[in-house]
């Protein structure tokens, strides 16, 4: 599973650079760079997908459903439902 969420982030980081989000972007690959380990890794996934749901009111409805579905697969692999 962990290799999904890596592959979905990537996905998410190229479609909010088309879409002029490219310091959100960053933020995401450097949240996986940085980590030591797997759950610290979807637990700053986690924190900066949902800030990008809250702060960045101009992504596109489908981005924020891709971001949605993946805060709900983090939110499941951490225990948090």
């Amino acid at each position: 599973m962990q290799q999904n969420v890596y592959d979905q982030v990537e996905a998410i980081a190229i479609n909010l650079e088309t879409a002029g989000f490219s310091l959100r972007a960053r933020t995401l690959r450097d949240a996986i760079a940085a980590g030591a380990t797997g759950g610290e890794i979807q637990m700053a996934l986690r924190f900066h997908l949902q800030a990008i749901l809250r702060e960045e009111l101009s992504v596109p409805e489908e981005m924020k459903q891709s971001i949605r579905g993946l805060v709900a697969t983090l939110n499941v692999s951490l225990g948090d439902e």
